[in-house]
């Protein structure tokens, strides 16, 4: 079989490979000699202090015009093929269904959808800054189920077989990972596909962003959001705020969530 080539990288996540970083997988982070030097940013002899360009607006890209960027909520995806396919084991006797699922669900974005560019967002091990702020976040959850754990690094090396870089950020959840995804893609012109169940990610919905509904092969935009809870993008966080997310652990306004 033929190499897949390799995608380029995002504006911003340029990887930067960490001797612990897991198989397939590397921190991205905007580079350090990308960001200006400190007096610059804090003022010289020369004049005032200005605020500092984003870093990724320092690195020059080309122009996403015209590109479709699919960015996946891995470990969403990877759930959802665990719990919807029957019990799958290999010659060796090893649980490989939700291997068998994530696998078919890539291969179908590949040959049916065409991406421009695809991108998988995984949860890193370990808390977030979400935790700082509010320590029962997500406290409720339950352990990964023991058949499941072993097949999440399976998946990480199919998407290293197929060539599907792996996104993920210490200390921030998967969502941020496809936030800034989305953002940048923005940014530069192209158009954002993010496949994901989380209502979460509602927020980002826009012009040049779509969610993805895999399962039903359906887009998810503005209007039908709209249609589901009567309000725009800009006003999904509010409206979370007050009715809560059982999901997260995250209580709402007593009387309202």
């Amino acid at each position: 079989m033929p190499e897949r080539p390799k995608q380029n990288a995002l504006p911003g996540f340029e990887p930067q490979p960490e001797e612990n970083a897991p198989s397939g997988q590397s921190a991205f982070r905007a580079p350090h000699s990308a960001l200006p030097p400190a007096s610059t940013a804090a003022g010289t002899e020369d004049g005032p202090a200005r605020e500092s360009p984003h870093p990724s607006s320092l690195i020059p890209h080309p122009s996403l015009s015209g590109k479709s960027v699919w960015v996946i909520d891995a470990h969403s995806l990877i759930h959802q093929v665990f719990h919807a396919l029957p019990e799958m084991t290999s010659p060796r006797g090893e649980p490989v269904g939700a291997v068998f699922g994530f696998t078919r669900d890539l291969l179908f974005l590949l040959e049916e959808k065409r991406p421009d560019y695809l991108f998988c967002a995984f949860d890193l091990p370990g808390k977030t800054f979400r935790h700082e702020i509010y320590t029962a976040y997500k406290e409720q959850r339950p352990e990964m189920d023991v058949d499941l754990v072993p097949q999440i690094a399976a998946c990480r090396r199919v998407l290293e077989v197929l060539g599907v870089p792996a996104l993920g950020c210490e200390g921030f959840e998967a969502d941020d990972v496809l936030a800034t995804v989305a953002r940048l893609t923005v940014e530069h012109g192209g158009q954002c596909y993010i496949i994901t169940a989380d209502k979460d990610c509602r927020q980002l919905l826009g012009d040049r962003v779509r969610l993805y509904n895999i399962r039903k092969n359906a887009i998810y935009d503005a209007a039908a959001l709209k249609e589901d809870w009567g309000i725009a993008p800009e006003q999904v966080v509010d409206f979370q705020a007050l009715v809560g997310d059982a999901v997260d652990n995250v209580p709402g306004v007593p009387g309202i969530g």
